[in-house]
């Protein structure tokens, strides 16, 4: 198994700010992809480390008895004033 990853921070906000995601459910827009939450991390940071946390989570249960894989939260952005421009 590789450990090296398939996208990085820089590719996922190339992604985002050229608008790949934008007709994805869940409206998500490209601002939160940059936003900042309370913890002072950008959401791109929070959504690579649950990417990150998830696939870990899914190799290791596959080497479970009862192959749970709920260990872990899904990520929400950050909520962004309507209207705003990106950085």
């Amino acid at each position: 198994m590789s450990t090296s990853p398939l996208a990085t921070k820089k590719t996922i906000e190339a992604l985002a700010l050229s608008g790949a995601f934008d007709s994805l459910q869940g409206g998500i827009t490209r601002e939160q992809f940059l936003a900042v939450n309370s913890k002072g991390e950008e959401f791109m940071d929070t959504l690579i480390r649950y990417g990150n946390k998830y696939q870990l989570d899914k190799m290791e249960s596959i080497n479970s008895l009862f192959g749970d894989d709920s260990s872990f939260q899904i990520a929400h952005p950050p909520k962004f004033p309507p209207g705003s421009k990106l950085v």
